[in-house]
């Protein structure tokens, strides 16, 4: 009997020592809350708010749980993140999650509760089970303004790239146009559609655009890359219109717009055309240059410059018959054969323009260049252009991201650096036509 007394008062007493592991409200807190602002959002505008626990007991394994967030589109932006306080004298383990909710509708919305499912660890040293459950909010929403795109951000920035100058371009070539559109609080599929480039003189060839979304802790960055090859019609000058982007300025709370102004694109040396003449007038909006202005006067002088030309043209024109005729006197090789070694001689080749743009620092025609040398060879990328590509399409600065060297170094080394038998490589893009689509 001695020792079924001894038995039943320590089974009590276990009892009594596992009932009294619980967590009090001051071992376990978990917040929800909104970012305050001074103005009610609209539906579709960016709601931050934080999930904060904080737990004076240590944590073996944990889930945080959220709710349904019905009403909401919703991204997490980055991983939680776990550090340590004091309070009192004793170490607080800390959680923070961070997440952007885009209301769908006007009205009042509700966040629900998230749990925190736990389990801790006691004084004792005993493992148990706990629920921390926060509070719930209520966001209400307005009406968004009537607009042709809803397009809010709480910061914008627009920049225009040219991988070389619009108004001095190579004879034959064209110049790639890269607009970088980058907003703050605003998902992809609300930055607006690529707008339409158009122009009087010069053809535009779209590429397909390109758009990332970068995870901050104030917001998910967003950045849309529109890009279009650019070259003259003729010779005379030709220009780019005017485009506007319309959004609305969350912070300011008010519509705005950004424009990209006119831009001349022009051969080296070419003129402007005369005021009013077919595809090449001046861009809409814009006033004609001072050159277009005055090229009425510059066409009265076509006599003078006929006279200016006829010379040297005469003195090429004896020089080749002279040349021809002592081709048949001492047998040369054929006209044909010598044409063909002059071009092979003189030609632009791919390598060269590659040269040309590492000893300029043209990072988006030394990108161009290589690519064209990997695919006219079928050879793999080597990790430099990698490394290239992530700093023209990424978010990195191509002057400094980039080792423009180290590129062709690393393609000079290639088997294949050579290239293939003359005239039967792929031509470079900036003498036989607009430059490619540079991915």
């Amino acid at each position: 009997m001695r020792h079924l007394l001894a038995m039943l008062a320590l089974l009590l007493s276990a009892l009594a020592a596992g009932a009294q592991i619980t967590a009090g409200p001051d071992d376990v807190r978990l917040t929800l809350k909104v970012e305050e602002r001074a103005h009610a959002p609209f539906d579709g505008e960016m709601v931050l708010i934080t999930i904060h626990g904080a737990y004076r007991l240590p944590i073996t394994l944990e889930k945080l749980r959220q709710p349904d967030l019905a009403g909401f589109d919703w991204m997490q932006l980055g991983e939680d993140h776990w550090y340590n306080t004091q309070e009192d004298g004793l170490t607080v383990t800390n959680l923070e999650r961070r997440m952007a909710l885009f209301p769908q509708a006007p009205g009042p919305i509700e966040i629900g509760a998230f749990t925190h499912q736990l389990t801790l660890l006691s004084p004792s040293g005993k493992r148990f089970e706990h629920e921390a459950v926060s509070n719930t909010l209520t966001v209400e929403v307005v009406p968004r303004p009537d607009s042709d795109w809803w397009f809010p951000a709480r910061l914008i920035e627009v920049t225009d790239n040219w991988s070389n100058p619009p108004e001095r371009l190579a004879p034959g070539g064209g110049a790639l146009r890269i607009v970088t559109l980058t907003a703050q609080g605003v998902e992809p599929e609300l930055l607006p559609p690529m707008p339409e480039m158009t122009s009087a003189g010069a053809f535009v060839f779209p590429h397909p655009e390109k758009r990332i979304v970068t995870l901050g802790p104030n917001g998910p960055i967003t950045r849309a890359f529109w890009r279009w090859t650019v070259r003259p019609k003729g010779e005379t000058a030709g220009y780019l219109n005017p485009v506007t982007i319309a959004y609305f300025d969350a912070e300011a709370r008010e519509a705005r717009e950004i424009t990209l102004t006119a831009q001349r694109v022009a051969y080296a040396g070419a003129e402007d055309p005369p005021a009013g003449s077919d595809g090449g007038d001046s861009p809409t909006g814009a006033e004609p240059s001072a050159k277009a202005a005055g090229a009425s006067a510059a066409d009265g002088d076509a006599g003078f410059r006929l006279l200016r030309w006829a010379a040297p043209a005469g003195l090429l024109a004896g020089l080749a018959l002279g040349l021809r005729s002592l081709g048949a006197a001492v047998r040369l090789p054929a006209w044909p054969a010598l044409r063909s070694r002059w071009q092979r001689m003189f030609r632009r080749t791919p390598e060269r323009a590659l040269r040309e743009a590492v000893a300029a620092g043209d990072a988006l025609s030394a990108y161009r260049h290589a690519r064209i040398l990997i695919d006219r060879n079928d050879a793999p990328a080597p990790p430099e252009f990698k490394a290239l590509e992530r700093a023209l399409f990424g978010e990195g600065d191509p002057t400094t991201s980039a080792d423009l060297e180290a590129l062709a170094k690393a393609l000079r080394r290639g088997s294949w650096a050579s290239g293939p038998p003359p005239g039967t490589g792929r031509p470079c893009p900036s003498e036989d036509g607009p430059a490619g689509d540079p991915r």
